[in-house]
C-alpha cells in the first residue's frame, strides 16, 4: 500500500484479517493514504516515508469501501475512508 500524506509519500505493508488486501487510492481528512479492501472486515497497516516517518493504520471495510483511523509519528492522527468529503 502506498499514499501521500501532507505532500510526503510513504508506502507499507497492509494485514487483515484474513491476510487478503488490494490497495488502491482513498483519501483521510485533507489528505491521501488509504485502502479499499476485498475480503475480511478489518484490518493494520504500516507505512514508512524515505525520511524514516512511519504512519500506522487501523481500519474496517466492507463491500470496498473503508473506515479507520491513523496515527502519524510525530502524533497527527488522520482519518482514513474511501469516500473523502469534497
Amino acid at each position: 500500500m502506498s499514499g501521500i500524506v501532507d505532500g510526503v509519500p510513504f508506502a507499507g505493508t497492509i494485514i487483515t484479517n484474513d491476510s487478503v488486501g488490494v490497495g488502491v487510492g482513498a483519501g483521510s481528512v485533507g489528505t491521501l493514504i488509504g485502502t479499499t479492501m476485498a475480503g475480511g472486515n478489518s484490518g493494520r497497516a504500516m507505512l514508512f516515508s524515505k525520511a524514516g516517518e512511519n504512519i500506522q493504520c487501523q481500519f474496517n471495510y466492507q463491500s470496498g469501501k473503508a473506515l479507520g483511523e491513523c496515527l502519524r509519528s510525530n502524533g497527527v492522527k488522520y482519518l482514513m475512508t474511501t469516500n473523502p468529503p469534497k
